[in-house]
Order: structure tokens, then C-alpha cells, then sequence
């Protein structure tokens, strides 16, 4: 008796191995080139005030101390976060009284906690598994992973909100500092949208992908390129 042909399945096949494929792709090549992935020209104080250590061998930037980088981190213990503590202290003053500061800059005006992937409702109990036998192409995780990751999009977005903020009150525009740490929360949702798009949370891979090129220094063409093709494989993926 002949094989049945199902087309459904061998799409979803094909999208499962590019998605593997291009997580893999981008394990192995540097996101970025440069400094924070992005910024070559920062001084030795710009790179010790942005959270990051400078690695001679490989002439990239890796995170704190740590061997191995997780995006994940709680805010406690994320090496970014002194980042984003340096940055919003001096601020919280003119955020809690909007007068004293005199900015006109909404802080959740970038992204909104409505933009955030919905808790998932959990099953109907008594439910077959031969009900649930075709399930969607990709489903968004409802574990530790997407909650994290709605975590860390409103961190970094908090983040990327002070430091435009301190930009705007700076005369001559932002200085190599304020670049370098726009630039780390770059890679940051960066490498966060990967690790979304890794486990088919395309809902939370998206949005942080669309932070990490709203953050992109505007210099940054090639950087902005990179996230930007990711971004459309992600939206592919989900449609």
C-alpha cells in the first residue's frame, strides 16, 4: 500500500529544520561586529560602566564574568543590570513628579504590557490526546521561558527608556557612554529573540526583536540588516 502524501506535515518538516538551521547559523556567528556587537569606537570607561568585559582574543564583548550568557537572568543577577540601574537612578525623581524633570517622554509609550504574549489558559480536563492530535505549527511556550521573556522586555524597554531620556536633556545629542549602553540592551533582546524563536515562542521573539531595532545605534546599518532579516523569518514563521 502506497505511503499517503500529507503536505501539512512536510511543512511543517521544512519549517522545523529552517529554524534549526538558522538558530544554529546564529550560534555561530557573531551577531555583531565589535565592540557590545556594535559600538567600535568606546573607550576602556565606556566598557567598564556598560556592564561588559572586553575579550582581547576574540575582539567581542561577552557579559560580566560569567562563561556562558543567559538572557534569561534574573534582574538581581542580569550583568546588564547595573546598566539600568546607573542609568534610571538619577531619573526616578522626575519619573514619580513629571514636573521637576520638565521631559515631555512617556515611558510606555515605546511598548506596552498589552503587546505581551497572554498567559495560555490551561486545558479542559478530560481532553483526549486524539483531540489534540494536529496541533498549531507553532505554539508559544507557556512555562518559565515566556514568562521570562515578557520579564525581560519590559527590563530592557525601562532600560532603553532612560537612556533616551538622558540623551534628550544632553546638548549635542547622546554621547559614547549613552551609545554603548543603547547598544548593549541592542544585544540583549537580540540574543533573547533568538532564544524565543529557538523554542517557537514567535509572539515574544517578535516583540523583542522589534526592540532590539528600535534600540540599534542609527549608524549601525549593517546591525540593523541583521536583526531586520531575523525579524521578517520570525514573522514568516508565525503567519
Amino acid at each position: 500500500m502506497a505511503a499517503r502524501f500529507e503536505p501539512d506535515s512536510l511543512i511543517e518538516a521544512a519549517e522545523k529544520q529552517i529554524m534549526q538551521v538558522e538558530y544554529a547559523r546564529s550560534m555561530r556567528e557573531p551577531p555583531w561586529d565589535g565592540y557590545c556587537g556594535l559600538v567600535q569606537t568606546c573607550d576602556e570607561e565606556c566598557l567598564s560602566g556598560s556592564g561588559f568585559r572586553w575579550s582581547s582574543g576574540s575582539g567581542n564583548a561577552a557579559f560580566g564574568n560569567s562563561p556562558k550568557y543567559n538572557p534569561f537572568g534574573t534582574p538581581g543577577s542580569a550583568a546588564g543590570n547595573s546598566t539600568r540601574s546607573s542609568v534610571s537612578e538619577p531619573r526616578q525623581a522626575s519619573h514619580e513628579h513629571p514636573g521637576a524633570g520638565g521631559s515631555t517622554f512617556h515611558p510606555r509609550a515605546l511598548f506596552s504590557p498589552k503587546h505581551l504574549a497572554p498567559p495560555q489558559q490551561p486545558a479542559k480536563p478530560g481532553t483526549s490526546p486524539a483531540q489534540s492530535r494536529r496541533p498549531p505549527r507553532f505554539v508559544r511556550p507557556t512555562g518559565p521561558l515566556s514568562q521570562d521573556a515578557g520579564t525581560l522586555l519590559l527590563r530592557l524597554t525601562d532600560r532603553l527608556i532612560a537612556i533616551r531620556s538622558d540623551a534628550e536633556e544632553q546638548q549635542g545629542g547622546a554621547t559614547g557612554d549613552l551609545i554603548a549602553q543603547q547598544a548593549a540592551v541592542t544585544e540583549e533582546a537580540y540574543k533573547a529573540g533568538v532564544a524565543c524563536m529557538e523554542s517557537h515562542d514567535t509572539m515574544n521573539a517578535e516583540r523583542l526583536l522589534c526592540l532590539a531595532l528600535t534600540a540599534c545605534p542609527v549608524d549601525r546599518v549593517k546591525a540593523q540588516e541583521k536583526i531586520k532579516s531575523l525579524l521578517a523569518r520570525c514573522r514568516a514563521a508565525a503567519s
